[in-house]
Order: C-alpha cells, then sequence, then structure tokens
C-alpha cells in the first residue's frame, strides 16, 4: 500500500514546468486505477485527491465512459475541486482500454498547425508500452516513446499507437493535449 500512497502524492505535488499536461493526465489516470484495487476506505482516501487533480485539469474521455465519473460512483468520492484548469479548449483528452499482450490500439487525433500537440500513455500496472505518432508519414517524434510533444506544421489528422510489448495484459490511458 506504501506504493499508492506514493502514487496519491501525484495528485498535490507542484508540476514541474518540464512535464507535458497530457503526461501528467496519463499518470493521474493510472494512479488512480492503481488506487481502486482492493477498494476500501484507503483506497478512498487515495483516490479523492486524484480524481480532484483530473477534473481541475479538464480531463474527459474522447469518447465512450468517464473513468472519473465511474471511479467516483464506485467509492462514493465526492468532488472537491475548484474550477477547471484553462489550457486546450477542451481539456486533456483520454482513451482508455486493455491490451493483451501482442496487442495494439491505434487512433486518430485532429492536431493544429502552430499549436502545441501533445500525447503521453501510462499503464497500470506500470509497465512500458510503445507508443507511435504519426502525420501524413512521417514520425512526429523519432522513437517510440511514454511522451511526445511537437509543433505542427500543417493542421492534419495524427495517427497514435499504442502496442503492449509485455507478456501480460495491461490497462492504458493515451491522453491527448
Amino acid at each position: 500500500m506504501t506504493g499508492l500512497a506514493a502514487l496519491a502524492g501525484l495528485a498535490a505535488a507542484e508540476t514541474p514546468e518540464t512535464e507535458l499536461t497530457s503526461t501528467r493526465v496519463a499518470n493521474l489516470l493510472a494512479a488512480a486505477d492503481a488506487a481502486t484495487v482492493g477498494g476500501g476506505s484507503r483506497s478512498r482516501v487515495l483516490l479523492a485527491p486524484l480524481l480532484d487533480a483530473l477534473v481541475r485539469l479538464g480531463a474527459h474521455p474522447a469518447a465512450g465512459s468517464d473513468a472519473v465519473e465511474e471511479w467516483r460512483g464506485v467509492s462514493g468520492v465526492r468532488s472537491e475541486a475548484g474550477p477547471a484548469w484553462r489550457g486546450r479548449v477542451l481539456g486533456p483528452a483520454y482513451h482508455r482500454g486493455v491490451l493483451a499482450p501482442a496487442a495494439s490500439f491505434r487512433t486518430e487525433q485532429l492536431f493544429l498547425a502552430g499549436k502545441r500537440a501533445q500525447v503521453s500513455v501510462a499503464t497500470s500496472p506500470r509497465t512500458p508500452a510503445r507508443m507511435t505518432v504519426l502525420g501524413s508519414g512521417a514520425e512526429a517524434c523519432a522513437t517510440p516513446v511514454s511522451e511526445c510533444a511537437w509543433w505542427p506544421t500543417f493542421t492534419e489528422r495524427y495517427t497514435i499507437t499504442v502496442e503492449n510489448k509485455g507478456t501480460a495484459s495491461i490497462r492504458y490511458y493515451v491522453v491527448m493535449d
């Protein structure tokens, strides 16, 4: 359980200037996912600041059900969050799912020319996942990474692919901002 206490610190800690918003949201989603394992009052205590941080950052699902609302409903944690963080017009959007070993997830996202683009992935349990971001046939990030930031030259759709190279299934959170 001490590992979960460290994960809960993600919500309270100051955001380093170098950390991408998408990375912070991805890490908070993975930490909240880990905090729900086992349930009980300790999970609720750990989950509350994580969910509040996600609400303040404006995280929302790109499609499908809202993990934050599901966790809030299961745990009974009420929101104490203030106004949402104001970055991307709609806030960071995320996809979540489960990848079997050697499986992949692919989605497309439109990024605007001249506006900083960010994509990050986090997993629960914490295991490396391979992510690539392609636009017009060229990689936005030169090597497979867990976070990627760039300035698109043209407004275009980028293909984001996450691959599970491990031997066990993983829950993943891909965040786009």
